[in-house]
């Protein structure tokens, strides 16, 4: 992936999403947020990046409610 910060400077990344299957088509524009001293830390504004903190917490859920029945069922 590659990105142009305000400033001109043009950023390389590779694999930000941590999947196999890229989000956005090459050319895409996307909006890129970045810190503005390391713009190498970054976030994409995609429904994709928005939504993994919550799947992370509906995956502990289950885990934890899957727990919780199997502790209950003994």
């Amino acid at each position: 992936m590659q990105f142009t910060t305000t400033t001109g400077e043009i950023i390389e990344v590779e694999g930000h999403s941590g999947i196999a299957v890229p989000l956005y088509s090459k050319g895409e524009k996307v909006t890129v947020y970045y810190e503005a001293n390391n713009p190498k830390n970054f976030a994409l504004d995609s429904e994709f990046e928005q939504s993994t903190p919550y799947i992370a917490l509906i995956i502990l859920w289950m885990v934890v409610a899957t727990g919780i029945v199997y502790y209950v069922s003994r």
